[in-house]
């Protein structure tokens, strides 16, 4: 059983975060230039404007629920105390307020990055990063084991 306490800080977060989008919004943040650039061409002709101002309003829009991503989860995870628990049964992560237990085979990958711990769910597209310094090195790879051992459990009887 390993046991670790760590913090998020801001620029682990949009760190992170950053990575996280370039995954997987990357081909849309390339259109967003495009975009950009046939939005002003369209502004050139009077009868274009229409769709040059639904263009600046999609792009908008885009970046606007980005950015408002990103202030949400800042918000909820900078300067909580979090405790993880990697034990036999799952991982489990405890602030003051709340307590969430993960089994093991209830991720479908673990992904070691320089400063990060990417935990991907199976169920539901979603992600859960850890600061990759606030586990020791046989935390670690006790996590990376754990994983591998319940996904090939899990395709065994299929």
């Amino acid at each position: 059983m390993f046991t670790a306490t760590f913090q998020y800080d801001r620029p682990f977060m949009r760190r992170a975060y950053l990575r996280a989008l370039w995954r997987t919004d990357g081909g849309y943040l390339l259109a967003v230039p495009v975009l950009l650039l046939m939005a002003t061409l369209a502004m050139r002709d009077q009868s274009t404007w229409w769709f040059a101002g639904l263009l600046v309003g999609i792009i908008s829009t885009y970046l606007g629920l980005l950015y408002f991503g990103y202030r949400r989860t800042s918000r909820w995870a900078v300067g909580r105390e979090i405790q993880a628990t990697l034990s036999d049964v799952g991982a489990r992560f405890a602030t003051k307020s709340m307590a969430f237990e993960v089994p093991w085979n209830a991720l479908r990958a673990v992904h070691e990055r320089a400063d990060q711990i990417e935990l991907t769910f199976r169920e539901r597209p979603r992600r859960w990063i850890l600061p990759r310094d606030a586990f020791s090195a046989e935390a670690r790879e006790y996590l990376l084991l754990k994983v591998r051992e319940a996904d090939t459990s899990q395709r065994d009887g299929a």
